[in-house]
């Protein structure tokens, strides 16, 4: 076996010109390929790392507002209580003052009733002694 030298050569030019031309029109565009692809990887893994915090972010504003406004609804529930309780006191107030009112005033009435009542008893109790006496002394009256 034989090696002849211009073989040998020519193979060798081929070899060296095929890889120049499979580093031109293959390796080099699949490596701005992979490169390109890696980089919109890595945007997207970044962009799903900020969506991820601001959906984080977001929770916890949420969870801060509603346990502000928990607070402030119980702050304006127990206020309106409060009031609430005030508006009672008053109004049982003024109708115990009221009912206190009617109270004194009736009592007044009757006893101004009962006053003029045993007045007037006491000024009719000689003419009905004297009645009552005639009556039972079977007479007549002097009326009779």
């Amino acid at each position: 076996m034989k090696i002849d030298l211009s073989e040998m050569i020519w193979t060798i030019i081929n070899f060296l010109l095929l890889m120049f031309l499979l580093k031109i029109f293959l390796y080099n565009p699949l490596l701005k390929f992979m490169d390109a692809q890696k980089s919109r990887i890595d945007e997207g893994l970044a962009k799903g790392e900020k969506a991820l915090q601001a959906r984080e972010e977001n929770a916890k504003q949420l969870a801060e507002n509603l346990q502000k406004s928990n607070s402030e609804a119980r702050r304006i529930l127990s206020e309106a209580r409060a009031a609430d309780e005030r508006t009672k006191a008053g109004i049982l107030n003024s109708a115990n003052e009221s009912a206190a009112s009617i109270r004194s005033f009736a009592s007044e009435r009757i006893a101004g009733e009962e006053k003029a009542a045993t007045e007037d008893v006491e000024k009719s109790l000689p003419e009905l002694v004297s009645v009552l006496t005639f009556r039972l002394l079977g007479q007549a009256g002097p009326a009779g």
